[in-house]
């Protein structure tokens, strides 16, 4: 049977988002988050993405579940057919690991027809209480007009290959006005391109 996996992993990512919300609005409490854990549990009972087997419970080939704190330390996951509102764009892997001030994303990496996209970033709250957000990304495409499709965005440019690279950091958290906040820099280079 079709588990549709691609909207269970969207809706888990918009939960994400909302709880992260939550989180910086600080109305998350104690009760609530043992509430989401148990919840998130729940749902990877079924995806088996979130929860990963480390530590020394996975050393020893034991097959316990891993414990609250090493749950809280590492979270690794592969999707292998990740979609961006409704366009799907291929495979997906990330690591995150949690730090005291927030989440790092470690390493991640979306691989598409078209395109390979690596990079790491951090979700971080600052002395001052405020989260601020960093994402460096490097991206390879061996069709410029296919890749943009995956992700989105309209007819534009087109190009036999290309390598762009952006470092980037805002305030906040990520959201749909991410790229309105963002500072930084982007650097691309185009073969065989135009513009449509």
């Amino acid at each position: 049977d079709d588990l549709n996996v691609s909207a269970a992993l969207a809706s888990l990512f918009d939960f994400v988002r909302e709880l992260n919300g939550m989180i910086d609005r600080r109305e998350l409490g104690p009760g609530n988050a043992e509430r989401v854990l148990a919840a998130l549990r729940q749902i990877d009972s079924a995806l088996g993405v979130i929860f990963m087997p480390w530590g020394n419970s996975a050393a020893a080939g034991e097959d316990a579940a891993p414990s609250d704190a090493e749950i809280e330390a590492a979270i690794a996951a592969r999707v292998d057919d990740f979609s961006l509102s409704g366009h799907r764009v291929g495979i997906a892997r990330f690591a995150l690991d949690k730090v005291e001030q927030g989440v790092r994303l470690t390493s991640g990496e979306l691989r598409g027809d078209s395109f390979t996209a690596t990079g790491h970033g951090s979700w971080l709250r600052q002395s001052n209480g405020e989260s601020h957000s960093t994402l460096t990304v490097d991206v390879a495409s061996t069709d410029v007009r296919a890749t943009l499709q995956s992700f989105n965005f309209r007819d534009l440019i087109t190009g036999k290959r290309a390598n762009a690279h952006a470092a980037l950091s805002w305030p906040g958290g990520i959201d749909d006005d991410l790229l309105g906040r963002a500072s930084g820099k982007v650097q691309i280079e185009m073969f065989d391109g135009q513009l449509l």
